[in-house]
């Protein structure tokens, strides 16, 4: 009631979320009044921030009752369980997951031969936001281009993550024409879950012979 005191209502009720990436969660009827919704955050926005959530009833529910909005809800990353690949073009996008996306936007640049070619690391959680309270991987660049040397890659390959920032970059070389696939793995004993990026179109560099 007025006084938020439990009342005894037949309400439909739908739960929105400040969070984009949010999971969208099917209305319920409340039962004696009450009912439980299993809400998932998928974007980390960590205190003092947060998200809000607001519960209201639907268009179709057979009482309407005044909307009513959480206080801040702050949400951390959880646990580390996969390596993110950035390539020159992307940009990290967390939570953002649906439709196969891997938590980034934008298209990878396509690169030359004989000019590196910068590759941010990241160790994320399963909805691809950053992890830094965990066990740093050492993590290793491979690519499909057969004459590439891939220990020769620029900042280390295998490479430890920054603790501060769970990232490193790694500048792959490109040496061969050709559309390729990269994967960085962890090939530790922590065994974060892969990831690659595929269809890197390699052009040739500038004449010099």
């Amino acid at each position: 009631d007025q006084n938020w005191n439990k009342v005894t209502a037949n309400a439909k009720i739908q739960l929105t979320t400040t969070d984009p990436y949010a999971p969208v969660l099917n209305p319920q009827t409340l039962v004696s009044g009450t009912t439980v919704f299993p809400m998932i955050f998928a974007k980390a926005n960590p205190a003092p921030s947060g998200w809000t959530i607001t519960a209201s009833t639907t268009s179709d529910s057979v009482a309407s009752l005044l909307s009513n909005t959480s206080a801040l809800v702050p949400v951390s990353a959880g646990p580390a369980a996969r390596l993110q690949f950035l390539l020159p073009g992307e940009t990290p996008d967390p939570g953002h997951i649906a439709g196969g996306l891997k938590g980034k936007t934008g298209t990878p640049l396509s690169p030359q031969v004989g000019t590196p070619y910068s590759a941010v690391v990241r160790l994320t959680d399963a909805y691809y936001n950053v992890q830094t309270n965990a066990v740093m991987p050492s993590v290793q660049v491979q690519t499909t281009d057969p004459n590439d040397n891939e220990v020769g890659f620029l900042g280390g390959n295998p490479q430890s993550l920054d603790p501060e920032t769970a990232s490193a970059t790694i500048g792959v070389n490109p040496v061969t024409v050709g559309t390729w696939t990269y994967t960085v793995t962890d090939p530790g004993v922590t065994a974060y879950q892969a990831d690659s990026s595929t269809g890197i179109y390699v052009r040739a560099g500038p004449p010099v012979k």
